[in-house]
């Protein structure tokens, strides 16, 4: 009887999450989830790459997990954008499409950074991204 009530605690908490995000960013597309799930991944392989290389430090993964926020809050933003002019998920979109790719390198970078090996044509797309960075 416990197992079902704690169940049905994780559905409604799950649906009452998904809702919230749904009204912060629009409709939760394969995009957004992919987004999230990159997010994620990024969070977890910078935190492994830290420990492999005995560099975990709760400031740096509290300073991470703001940045992670603060992406979050550009694709609240851009949602709101959308929502003004009209354009249906165009910018929240394009807001998305922007920060995967900014994921998806950092996880390459976090992954040969720990030391493991990258195919070239990995390491080739990396390097092409990373010319185009700005530089602070």
């Amino acid at each position: 009887m416990e197992t079902m009530k704690v169940e049905a605690a994780i559905k409604v908490a799950l649906a009452a999450i998904l809702a919230g995000l749904t009204a912060l960013v629009g409709n939760v597309s394969t995009s957004v989830l992919v987004f999230l799930g990159l997010i994620v991944l990024d969070y977890a392989t910078g935190f492994a790459r830290a420990a492999i290389r005995g560099q975990v430090s709760s400031a740096r993964g509290a300073k991470g997990l703001l940045k992670k926020f603060m992406i979050f809050f550009a694709v609240m933003l851009a949602h709101a954008v959308d929502l003004i002019a009209g354009t249906g998920t165009l910018v929240r979109d394009a807001a998305v499409y922007f920060y995967a790719i900014n994921e998806v390198v950092s996880i390459i970078e976090n992954v040969g950074d720990a030391g493991l090996p990258l195919p070239p044509a990995l390491t080739k797309i990396v390097a092409t991204l990373q010319k185009g960075k700005i530089s602070r």
